[in-house]
């Protein structure tokens, strides 16, 4: 079969397949739902509780924990019934709590934001938010025990990987948990993970196409306090290393969400601008295969100013993408090439799939 040939097909393949993806994946957004304990459905209780879950929320689309002793967040807490478009009760165990005993019987209060309102109060103060797609970091853990090392896995460490998603969720930082397939396996091995090689842990990381990687290496997980070794990095470069000693679980969570989530904030974290929105296309080839494809709209939608991605068009390997901005499109594309594999041929791009 000719190539030409045979790359139309896959063209048609996967653009059938792009329907689905159109619109941003809702775990991809901050939904402006928070669920907060409530003592009961009357109003009097109702009122403190929506002011508790609009600051969850303000810190959810900022990244930033001081945010709610800012000027700002304090005009939102006396309006937050302004912001609030619905809420509903709950009774019932903590979130996650699968088999509670009689006791852990509460009342919840959901409370649904207006977030694209939330945004703008705080840009029109001078506060960065995240972008509408919320950070993404994927998470490579080793437990070693003696001179046993292995991958992390999402059911025997249940309580580790769900902690941390948790806790970096507060702060809008989606988590992400490798597949731990064949592929990934044949990748990387939890000693590469438990010593932070970056290079090993790199390349078996951009299937997933992430914002930022993290690694840890626990020693001995089983007991009540450990030792962990945390790297962040790019797809690029390590950002960062550090170390949690003798501490309990909640405590090491809570103390490497926060550091991974500072440099995340520096990077990710902008000032959108209200007043300047637009669109833009443009085109890139060398787009082989969905995995490439995703690959190359979860970079283009990270570009600060880029507040959505939105694929227009297929033709064989090349692919028009529609740009949503909230910067001067020369900005966009400015940034677009300081991508490394993201190379400017005329007037497209190609994507080099080696680099």
């Amino acid at each position: 079969m000719p190539k030409t040939t045979m790359m139309r097909r896959l063209g048609v393949v996967w653009l059938l397949a792009l329907v689905g993806l159109a619109n941003p994946v809702h775990a991809s957004t901050i939904s402006g739902q928070i669920e907060v304990k409530v003592a009961d459905e009357s109003s009097a209780a109702r009122a403190p509780a929506v002011t508790e879950a609009v600051d969850a929320l303000l810190i959810q689309l900022t990244g930033r924990d001081g945010v709610v002793d800012l000027p700002v967040a304090a005009g939102i807490r006396e309006q937050a019934s302004r912001y609030l478009q619905g809420y509903s009760y709950r009774h019932g165990p903590a979130p996650g709590v699968t088999e509670p005993d009689a006791s852990a019987e509460q009342t919840w209060l959901n409370a649904r934001f207006d977030v694209s309102a939330l945004r703008d109060r705080l840009v029109r103060r001078g506060v960065e938010v995240w972008p509408e797609r919320r950070p993404r970091v994927l998470l490579w853990m080793a437990i070693e025990r003696g001179a046993e090392r292995r991958f992390g896995d999402p059911q025997t460490d249940a309580q580790w990987h769900q902690t941390l998603q948790d806790e970096a969720a507060k702060r809008g930082v989606q988590l992400l948990l490798p597949l731990l397939d064949l592929e990934d396996r044949q990748a990387l091995q939890p000693a590469d993970v438990a010593a932070g090689f970056a290079q090993p842990i790199q390349a078996a990381s951009v299937r997933y196409a992430p914002d930022r990687i993290v690694s840890v290496r626990l020693n001995d997980g089983r007991g009540e306090r450990m030792t962990s070794r945390w790297t962040l990095m790019s797809d690029e470069a390590v950002q960062q290393r550090w170390r949690i000693t003798d501490a309990n679980l909640d405590a090491t969570v809570q103390q490497s969400v926060k550091q991974l989530v500072e440099p995340l904030r520096r990077d990710l974290a902008f000032l959108p601008d209200l007043f300047a929105s637009g669109r833009l296309q443009i085109a890139v080839t060398g787009i082989d295969g969905l995995s490439t494809h995703d690959r190359i709209r979860e970079r283009l939608a990270s570009v600060a100013g880029v507040e959505r991605v939105t694929t227009l068009a297929v033709d064989g390997d090349r692919v028009r993408f529609g740009l949503a901005i909230t910067t001067p499109a020369e900005a966009v594309r400015e940034a677009i090439e300081r991508d490394n594999r993201l190379l400017a041929d005329g007037e497209q791009y190609r994507w080099q799939s080696g680099r």
